[in-house]
């Protein structure tokens, strides 16, 4: 019986000492590792630095103020053709020529031309007589009298 459990202990010992083996081996695998990403973290931080520079030394033209005007109509039509859900332009033109009349506007307000009368303005027409008032009275009473 001393034989088997000697025999049990050379063998735990032996599994022991192989245990230890590979947890140093797998500790200094570790450290290497280590090393490793050390590296790999400076040198990305390295290319980091230098495309930060890159990105200084880069000659962007600044945009111009918008010098223009703009109607309140067209942020409204932007959002309308939104709201529609319209992405294409060739729809956007046809949709906005629906609720937007598009084109010149020669004689579109021909009704509020002003006709010559107003503000005490009289017509300076001549009676069924044949006289013209320019403006004065044309009773009897205010005539020429002598």
């Amino acid at each position: 019986m001393n034989e088997l459990v000697n025999s049990t202990m050379e063998k735990l010992a032996e599994r022991d000492e192989n245990l230890k083996d590979i947890v140093l081996a797998m500790k200094k695998e570790i450290e290497e590792l280590k090393g490793e990403l050390t590296i790999y973290k400076a040198s990305l931080c390295n290319g980091m630095l230098s495309l930060r520079l890159k990105q200084q030394t880069m000659d962007v033209p600044k945009s111009e103020k918008f010098k223009g005007a703009r109607s309140a109509r067209d942020p409204w039509a932007k959002h309308e053709l939104r709201r529609q859900g319209i992405t294409e332009l060739t729809i956007a033109m046809a949709e906005a020529e629906s609720f937007v009349e598009l084109g010149p506007t020669k004689d579109k307000f021909e009704s509020f031309k002003p006709n010559g009368k107003g503000n005490g303005e009289r017509n300076h027409e001549e009676d069924e007589e044949g006289h013209s008032n320019n403006g004065k009275s044309t009773d009897s009473i205010s005539g020429n009298r002598k």
